[in-house]
């Protein structure tokens, strides 16, 4: 005769290994913007309406009053920029965010042109203030294509310290 038919359900019992796929299932970690199991689906911009009219770019300020050499790194959504001196312009400030994944782009500037320290982030070792004067540098940071309320940029320190610089 015919032998039966097993009736079982498929996967009934955990773990089993003639019924669970758990060698055969694969999975993608997509890139920023891509979605789906093989990620060749774009993710719809979520968030606040670019349209929107009357808003404000959110503004960020970094603020130096460390003299010397040192390094940080930008910490945003909890992706970490490449590493950036003490002695960094606007442009390689405007370079190192615009590389994260979680921003497109930013405007770097100074907030005060008259200060005498120039266009670097901290002031040099060899900096002499003029009497009266902070020995700081401030650049602000625009976000041009982030909206909504965004969350602050934060700073991983090598050779600074939190009082020296901060956003």
């Amino acid at each position: 005769g015919i032998p039966p038919i097993p009736v079982y359900t498929y996967g009934e019992v955990p773990n089993d290994p003639a019924t669970w796929d758990a060698e055969r299932m694969k999975g993608c970690h997509c890139n920023t913007g891509f979605t789906s199991y093989d990620c060749s689906k774009k993710l719809c911009p979520v968030g606040d309406d670019p349209d929107t009219e009357g808003q404000l770019d959110e503004r960020q300020r970094l603020t130096c009053t460390h003299k010397g050499a040192g390094s940080f790194n930008f910490v945003f959504r909890g992706e970490t920029a490449a590493a950036v001196t003490t002695a960094a312009t606007t442009i390689e400030v405007k370079a190192a965010l615009e590389s994260l994944d979680g921003i497109g782009e930013v405007k770097v500037e100074l907030e005060d042109l008259s200060n005498g320290v120039g266009d670097r982030i901290c002031p040099p070792s060899d900096y002499v203030a003029a009497e009266g004067e902070v020995v700081q540098n401030t650049f602000i940071i625009t976000f041009l294509t982030e909206h909504g309320d965004l969350p602050e940029l934060t700073l991983i320190l090598s050779g600074i310290t939190s009082d020296d610089l901060q956003v």
